[in-house]
């Protein structure tokens, strides 16, 4: 698991200070192993989610743009937090599948490994990103396999004044893109609604399951965009 430490304020100025905040991180990091003050209810605790748009991550061979190397697909597995002192933390796992093309090994028996940049980021209800970290999934292709699979949790740690903040706030994860991934991205999910529009409409008698979770109006661009920083207690 990594773990996301929000809640040391940025400090400039002597040594001795920047030195007590390492190690008061190092102190908050050690207490995620402690047992938990507080387990939440799913409804109660921030909501998660991948960006559509950021979902898939294609890597072409260099001025081929046609020839596939790897391609990689994130989504959510599961979501949980946990509220303690003035804080929400988010535990939020992330699953990885990806596939590599033919020209991906240069020869049949090599074992390429891939790392892909994704992000996490904080929102508040309005959109706003109040805090991203960027990090790489690993992925290692064994010889005779053409697909693979990773899985990784991520820990949040969220600044609140009440309890009953934690709904204020949303944690986004999607790839950290260039712009033409992003384009690329977004003609492949529209012609595949513009499939799943071509094909009959199912109807069901059975309740819709659950409520949707709440996505912040914040676009795509704005979250490649946005420069790596971390949530302090003066932005609540």
């Amino acid at each position: 698991m990594k773990y996301l430490i929000y809640l040391l304020p940025i400090l400039l100025g002597a040594c001795a200070t920047a030195n007590d905040a390492y190690h008061s991180a190092q102190k908050s990091a050690r207490s995620l192993s402690d047992p938990p003050k507080t387990l939440l209810s799913y409804e109660s605790c921030p909501d998660t989610f991948v960006v559509e748009d950021l979902a898939y991550l294609s890597d072409y061979v260099t001025g081929k743009q046609n020839v596939l190397k790897s391609r990689v697909y994130m989504a959510k597995e599961t979501s949980t937090c946990i509220y303690e002192d003035q804080a929400v933390s988010v535990d939020l796992t992330l699953e990885f599948t990806g596939q590599i093309g033919k020209r991906a090994r240069l020869r049949a028996d090599d074992d390429p490994l891939y790392s892909y940049p994704f992000f996490v980021a904080i929102t508040d209800r309005s959109g706003k990103i109040m805090a991203k970290q960027i990090f790489a999934a690993t992925m290692h292709y064994p010889s005779g396999a053409d697909t693979g699979r990773y899985v990784e949790t991520i820990r949040q740690i969220i600044p609140i004044p009440s309890k009953d903040k934690g709904k204020d706030y949303g944690v986004v994860a999607g790839f950290q893109l260039s712009e033409s991934q992003l384009e690329e991205n977004r003609a492949m999910l529209k012609a595949k609604r513009a499939l799943h529009a071509q094909e009959p409409a199912v109807t069901s008698e059975e309740p819709a399951q659950g409520v949707p979770a709440r996505k912040p109006d914040v676009s795509a661009e704005a979250l490649m965009h946005q420069q790596p920083s971390t949530l302090v207690p003066a932005d609540r």
